[in-house]
């Protein structure tokens, strides 16, 4: 269980597992790692997130980052994984009272920030900013930072602001993009 994950009502978090059970000690794990929303007070493994982020205590997944953006009422969460360059996974997870609502966001959001940057995205890596917020409200509003940049050049980030709206019907989830804008985000 990755603590800082945990959701608001201290019920809910992200987990990791693998094809060959959990390393021991200071070992990488072997086999296929995935990533499960758990069920805190019996473990129970709710659904299977898009990321492959590990950590044992004693190492962590190199050059890969996990956020857990959960909504107040802990009733939904957005999970993205960064690895050095781009992002992996940007996922919006519905909890329900027996199931759990997935939508992958990446190709949506990509494809939104491409088509905002026109052709100054050609070549251009996409990732979401983990080291600003990225909020998700209980009625479904998300919000946060992502870049377009070129891997190893000195050559300024294309920076943008977005705003989605996310929402479950029964067993399926859709999601469209409200707002984006070009933004000079920190270094």
């Amino acid at each position: 269980m990755f603590p800082e994950t945990i959701a608001p009502s201290g019920k809910l978090a992200f987990g990791w597992r693998t094809s060959k059970g959990l390393p021991s000690g200071a070992s990488e794990p072997s086999g296929a790692v995935e990533n499960v929303l758990i069920r805190l007070p019996d473990g129970a493994v709710l659904g299977t997130l898009g990321s492959t982020y590990w950590a044992s205590g004693e190492m962590r997944a190199n050059r890969r980052d996990l956020i857990a953006a959960w909504s107040p009422d802990s009733r939904a969460v957005v999970e993205v994984e960064n690895s050095r360059w781009e992002t992996e996974s940007l996922r919006f997870h519905g909890i329900g009272d027996g199931d759990v609502v997935s939508l992958d966001l990446r190709d949506l959001v990509e494809r939104a920030v491409s088509q905002a940057a026109g052709g100054a995205a050609k070549g251009r890596v996409f990732r979401v900013r983990e080291d600003l917020p990225v909020k998700l409200d209980s009625g479904g509003h998300l919000s946060f930072a992502a870049i377009l940049f070129f891997p190893k050049s000195e050559e300024a980030a294309l920076g943008f602001r977005l705003e989605l709206m996310v929402k479950t019907v029964r067993s399926s989830a859709a999601a469209r993009v409200v707002s984006i804008q070009r933004a000079k985000l920190p270094n």
